[in-house]
């Protein structure tokens, strides 16, 4: 008589499958988070891994589908762990909404995406939704998705300050900086009214150095911070002369 050989948990499957990845066996790995998906379908951690093993063997569509698939999976079980109607959100997009502005608040942006998005299907946005949920895609670097978002808002409303959110969600995207400033040109064109062509009456710049001013609502208390502390920094002072003109007054001096 053969004794039975045990069957593998799940949890060691997960473990080789992730080894095989890790090792740059990507086609091992890719069948193996294949198989463990088909046994476990609820089970994250492997369309997770599937996900990855996807990108490793090229394959970025599959991949981006199995990471989303992933995301709502894991999304419902951090909800599944609270007292949230899950039901309800379904079904009542003014509720889906609030539960999703929480976990928004709460600075977990998937989860948030994923109740937003059940909002919208269960009725639609108002526009502060509609603007929490663009950023919570946003936050995450799903580049394609934040524009679309900001981009329903923008037209609904056909309001300028609404429309910036368009510009900082081209930053990421492929070929970011052109379609930045394609973006940045269609808000101007659309929310400032024509003038002339300015006349400069600067003395030539031969012998100074150039002399270049930034704009911003805040140099210190912002976003921007990270970004354009560096860019400044590598200006050369014997060529350039900076200025500095903040919104509001600094906490404390730009040096």
């Amino acid at each position: 008589m053969t004794a039975e050989l045990p069957v593998m948990p799940l949890g060691i499957r997960l473990l080789n499958a992730n080894t095989a990845l890790w090792d740059g066996d990507a086609e091992g790995a890719l069948a193996a988070f294949r198989a463990l998906v088909a046994e476990a379908p609820a089970m994250r951690q492997a369309r997770y891994g599937l996900a990855s093993a996807l990108m490793a063997a090229g394959a970025a569509d599959e991949a981006a589908r199995a990471i989303d698939e992933a995301r709502t999976l894991h999304a419902l079980e951090v909800v599944g762990l609270t007292e949230v109607d899950l039901a309800r959100c379904r079904s009542d997009a003014a509720y889906a909404a609030q539960v999703a502005d929480l976990f928004y608040g709460a600075s977990m942006v998937a989860v948030a995406s994923v109740i937003y998005g059940m909002a919208a299907a269960a009725g639609g946005h108002s526009l502060q939704s509609l603007i929490s949920h663009g950023l919570s895609l946003h936050h995450q670097g799903r580049t394609e998705e934040a524009i679309a978002a900001f981009r329903v808002a923008a037209d609904r409303t056909g309001d300028a300050a609404v429309a910036e959110f368009l510009l900082p969600a081209h930053f990421p995207a492929e070929d970011g900086v052109a379609r930045h400033a394609a973006e940045a040109r269609r808000w101007a064109a659309r929310f400032t009214a024509p003038r002339p062509e300015p006349a400069f009456d600067n003395a030539p710049a031969d012998g100074r150095p150039l002399r270049i001013g930034y704009f911003t609502p805040s140099f210190t208390g912002t976003q921007a911070r990270q970004f354009l502390v560096p860019l400044i920094a590598s200006h050369d002072p014997q060529s350039v002369e900076v200025f500095l003109y903040p919104q509001a007054e600094e906490p404390f001096a730009c040096g």
